[in-house]
């Protein structure tokens, strides 16, 4: 190595000749150290080899000098200690050594075409950066607008199909009335009387008004039982619905019409002489038309309420034969009863209204208070007959009207909810189980997401009978429910589990709600009725319309953990006490650990604990390097780390030119973690890194904008109070500060309401990127 070694002076090269320099400094490829292009390795290059080389070059002299000068009384010659004082002396900022040495010239020259390669190269990833997430967001924007052109087709479609299916409907119950009527001369006006109430529901009723919807049957029961009346011998008509199952069933009497009719003398009178010496006779006189009334009965818990018991009166073989009962003598047939308890003389009919296929009540007449003594015939049941199949048409479709109306609104306020950014998955799961009971009532309904691949959270449970449990887990390995197995096995499966009768309907099921990479992130279950009785397909569509519709809220742990944090993150000023709240319950929820540690560092050897839960719960504010040494070696690699009891996952500042740094740390107690629960969990930790970074340049900049107002008020005398304001992400003022005197509505921390009454002005963000960091709002004389 001592071959062309000269002095540190003139021209001379050390180690390497011109030559080799030369090419050297040509070859602009050339990596001086064998790196993977990490900023590291570019750090290397650029500072630190151009004066270590060099140095480590005149170390190497040195050595040879002593070497050849051993024999003569020189000092003791400590190579490491010369590297470090020479390493000092010639600090990469001076640059004197690089001048006076041509090695150390040579490698600054290179370094520097390094670095502006680096640089280029930098600016030209981030660039490509940029157009990729720009391309890979006009991307999402397109499937999202395909999505949503599918469903809006599908929807189309569903309606479509169900315009022809009503069409059906009404061509059946034109055919049922024929039928009922065996070619009787009054089914034109049935037909018309079927007209008003289609026209009726159609028009009339608004079913997304509760006080409409609550009418709708009653008005439809009145109509039913004044058209008998008007058109039969009948001085009283009722309806009722079949309640109940089985021996426990009853016939409530809810809706009422009567007819009084005036009775007309039929008394001979003398014949009149007309001065002619002729008699005639007077005209008969012409009964007034009778008086006609509908009322509502008690209701079923009054104790005077119109009840019939299975087995009382003379009315449930309509039901049970589906045959019309005509009864010609009240007063001595066996088993009629009278409701006021006097038997009394006259005709009773009854037929049965049929609902979706099934007996569901009865359409009633008699004739106990007529003053005229018309009896019921035959063909009066026949046209009662027809009035029960209208009504039981007309019923069926206010049900249907109002399922649809009820299907629109709740899919409206999930689609607004979803496309909400400040919505929390716990509202989204609660509207979610609204709009299936607007479908499907009396059943059990839940909505789950998973914390682990064993445990699901429960969001929000209603029962059979209304009530509400929120926030509940369950396990599927000591959960052995329908509901825990059918849930679990969606989620395996990735598709629609569910129990079906013999004809293949849907007793129960579970249905995945999938993000865009067909992860099942979340599930809804709805359990069979008492009585089991298949979904109905439109239940079914509804849950697969409402799954795609509620994933950009139920998302996987990670993501959700990001849209959580980052939610509180810009709903408040700067306090970071509710984020590491939230993220200390994520990381237990999705990791299943004892305990949970939230650490900021405090100093190079210290934690101050930020939140502790668990098995961590602690009373000191800090903890050292000592107490938890695996715990910094996280820190200090920046990297995951766990051992027998305990996992570490660091927290990193926003990242300043490229370099992370570890500037806290989240431990779990308990078992290493699986690939899920670490993912999980490094979701959390980097959801809270972004959400901490929005919460202090926010707590910093209140302190600066409220700086500032006092600046402006002092500045502006015609300005009584002024407000610094950010926005949250649903794009609301959220006041952080106040001075002066007190604006109308505008209070520190919370919401500012959109009045006139201050004059506000956007903050420009200081990247020069669209929308503003802030709002500035001043009130004035």
């Amino acid at each position: 190595a001592g071959e062309g070694v000269g002095g540190q002076g003139g021209g001379e090269m050390s180690l390497i000749n011109e030559r080799e320099l030369r090419a050297l400094i040509a070859d602009a490829k050339i990596n001086l150290v064998d790196n993977d292009d990490s900023d590291d390795y570019a750090f290397l290059e650029e500072t630190v080899l151009p004066t270590l080389l060099p140095s480590l070059a005149q170390l190497l002299e040195r050595v040879e000098q002593k070497e050849q000068h051993a024999a003569e009384n020189t000092p003791p010659f400590n190579p490491i200690r010369w590297l470090a004082e020479q390493l000092m002396r010639h600090h990469p900022e001076g640059g004197a050594f690089q001048h006076r040495h041509a090695y150390g010239a040579s490698l600054a020259e290179i370094a520097e075409q390094k670095r502006a390669a680096r640089l280029e190269k930098e600016k030209r990833r981030e660039e490509e950066k940029r157009k990729g997430e720009e391309e890979k967001a006009g991307r999402e924007r397109e499937v999202a607008a395909e999505a949503e052109r599918a469903r809006a087709e599908k929807e189309e479609a569903r309606r479509t199909a169900l315009a022809a299916k009503e069409e059906q409907k009404k061509i059946a119950g034109e055919l049922a009335v024929e039928k009922a009527m065996k070619g009787d001369d009054r089914i034109d006006m049935v037909l018309e009387f079927r007209g008003r109430m289609v026209s009726y529901i159609e028009k009339d009723v608004d079913f997304r008004k509760e006080e409409d919807t609550s009418r709708v049957n009653n008005h439809l029961h009145k109509m039913a039982c004044e058209l008998v009346v008007s058109h039969t011998a009948a001085s009283f008509s009722s309806s009722s619905d079949l309640m109940g199952e089985d021996e426990d069933q009853i016939l409530f009497v809810h809706t009422a019409a009567d007819k009084k009719e005036a009775v007309v003398d039929e008394e001979e009178e003398a014949p009149e002489d007309d001065g002619l010496g002729e008699e005639f006779s007077k005209a008969p006189k012409i009964a007034p038309p009778p008086e006609i009334s509908t009322r509502d009965l008690p209701p079923v818990t009054d104790d005077t309420a119109y009840i019939l018991r299975r087995g009382q009166g003379v009315s449930w073989p309509a039901i049970d034969d589906a045959k019309p009962v005509l009864i010609t003598d009240t007063k001595y047939t066996e088993g009629t009863l009278f409701f006021d308890g006097e038997k009394r003389q006259g005709t009773y009919a009854a037929v049965s209204v049929y609902k979706e296929g099934k007996a569901a009540g009865l359409l009633a007449a008699d004739t106990l208070d007529s003053m005229t003594g018309k009896e019921l015939i035959m063909g009066d049941v026949e046209l009662m007959g027809a009035i029960a199949v209208v009504l039981g048409e007309c019923l069926d479709l206010a049900s249907s009207s109002l399922a649809q109306s009820r299907r629109q609104t709740h899919s409206e306020n999930i689609l607004a909810l979803s496309k909400e950014p400040s919505t929390l998955p716990q509202a989204m799961a609660k509207a979610v189980v609204a709009g299936i009971v607007s479908i499907v009532s009396g059943r059990e309904i839940a909505v789950g997401v998973l914390d682990t691949k064993e445990v699901m959270r429960l969001l929000y449970v209603m029962d059979a009978a209304g009530n509400v449990t929120q926030d509940e887990t369950m396990n599927e390995r000591t959960d052995s429910s329908e509901r825990a197995s059918l849930m679990f096995e969606a989620v395996t499966s990735g598709e629609v589990a569910a129990v079906k009768d013999d004809a293949g309907g849907c007793l129960s099921i579970a249905m995945p709600v999938t993000d865009d990479k067909h992860q099942v992130c979340a599930v809804f279950y709805v359990a069979a009725s008492p009585n089991p009785k298949p979904l109905s397909e439109d239940a079914t569509d509804f849950l697969h319309s409402v799954a795609s519709i509620a994933a950009p809220v139920l998302l996987p742990p990670s993501a959700s953990a990001m849209r959580v944090l980052g939610i509180l993150a810009r709903a408040g000023c700067g306090e970071a006490g509710p984020l590491f709240d939230a993220a200390a319950q994520l990381v237990e929820r999705h990791s299943g650990g004892t305990g949970v540690l939230i650490g900021v560092c405090h100093g190079g050897d210290e934690l101050r604990l930020a939140k502790s839960t668990g098995s961590y719960t602690a009373r000191q504010a800090t903890v050292g390097r000592g107490d938890m040494p695996v715990c910094f070696q996280a820190i200090d690699k920046a990297m995951y780390m766990s051992e027998q009891s305990s996992t570490y996952v660091p927290i990193f500042s926003p990242p300043p030119a490229g370099h992370s740094k570890a500037v806290g740390v989240i431990a779990i107690a308990g078992p290493p973690l699986d690939d899920a629960a670490r993912e999980a969990v490094e979701g959390v930790a980097s959801a809270l890194t972004s959400a901490l970074g929005e919460s202090d340049f926010r707590r910093k900049l209140t302190v600066c904008g409220g700086k500032a107002l006092v600046s402006l008020r002092n500045q502006a005398a015609g300005i009584k109070g002024a407000f610094f304001a950010f926005y949250d992400v649903s794009g609301r003022m959220l006041c952080a500060d106040t001075v002066g005197d007190a604006i109308p509505g505008v209070t520190k921390g919370q919401l500012v309401p959109q009045t006139d009454g201050f004059v506000a002005a956007e903050v420009p963000r200081g990247d020069g990127g669209e929308g503003g960091c802030g709002v500035v709002g001043t009130h004035h004389d």
